[in-house]
């Protein structure tokens, strides 16, 4: 299966991991000291597959699939801990150079006792068996996310039904809250209407309108501030239950792309200019205008040409 494109985010964040890394391996090396071994950079790897092998949905159903991720977490946490260490461990080797060489040029000048053992060796070892550990953590994440993605690939029927029945029900849950919220609140709208006429009768303005059927009365809400005019609390529930159904069968440009065979470069509305096929186009956008036109007229909308 071909690896699948890339978002710009996560190629920024892989090549931000890669820098990240190379700037250590560029710190080694501006040590100074010739001696310094060539430590290893950390391993290649297709840094954009990689990240995307990673993703999982927030709302994650799958208990195998938990567990892989889980796997790769533990691993990623050890990586970060060999790392930190790592660092120390290349300060550590520095000062060991300079203080062996230290320790040489005294025995040198008193010509007395046994030459001094060199410490450095010992850290280069310990270094050279953490970057191995590291490496083979690289690895490891690498096969734990091909586990994954061979699941997946086996498994995408199921698990796309088993997605598609948690969403129905989900959908139905929702829609059935949008209808909750509007009793709800006309039972609120009631009681405060009780509350009010309890405290004003028998005066006239015990039963004054509360413009209740607007949203905040027709004043604006600071949530929505482009609903300048007064926006019917009916039109609101209808709203919601149209994202409910519009969110039963949502997807983006590139996934529809992918559902329908086609190049998601080529938007399926582009025509040619000077063609029977962008005559009809035009004429279509013609009438789309009128209809605007005539809606926000209606409304009672002024237009500025």
């Amino acid at each position: 299966m071909a690896d699948p494109v890339a978002t710009p985010a996560e190629w920024d964040a892989a090549v931000e991991r890669e820098n990240r890394e190379l700037a250590l391996v560029k710190m080694e090396l501006k040590a100074g000291a010739e001696e310094l071994p060539a430590f290893r950079p950390y391993p290649a790897f297709d840094a954009p597959a990689s990240a995307l092998r990673r993703l999982s949905p927030r709302r994650n159903r799958w208990p195998e699939i938990q567990a892989l991720d889980r796997r790769v977490e533990e691993l990623e946490q050890r990586r970060v801990t060999i790392q930190d260490e790592l660092q120390a461990l290349q300060e550590r080797h520095r000062q060991s150079l300079g203080e062996d060489l230290e320790a040489l040029a005294v025995w040198v000048a008193a010509e007395a006792g046994a030459r001094p053992e060199a410490t450095a060796p010992a850290v280069e070892a310990r270094i050279a068996e953490l970057e191995a550990n590291r490496d083979a953590i690289a690895i490891a994440v690498e096969r734990v996310l091909s586990e994954k993605e061979s699941l997946v690939e086996r498994h995408r029927s199921r698990l796309a039904k088993d997605a598609g029945k948690a969403k129905v029900a989900a959908l139905a849950r929702l829609q059935q809250l949008v209808d909750e919220i509007e009793r709800a609140r006309d039972e609120v709208v009631e009681l405060r209407k009780a509350e009010l006429w309890s405290r004003l009768f028998p005066r006239e303005e015990a039963v004054a309108s509360l413009d209740h059927q607007y949203v905040k009365g027709g004043r604006k809400a600071q949530a929505l501030p482009e609903l300048s005019s007064r926006a019917a609390i009916a039109a609101l529930y209808d709203l919601l239950r149209e994202d409910a159904a519009w969110l039963e069968g949502a997807s983006d440009a590139a996934q529809r792309a992918i559902f329908e065979n086609r190049d998601p470069r080529h938007d399926a509305d582009t025509v040619w200019t000077d063609t029977a096929e962008g005559e009809q186009a035009r004429k279509r956008q013609a009438r789309a205008s009128e209809e605007r036109i005539k809606a926000a007229q209606w409304s009672g909308s002024r237009w500025e040409e």
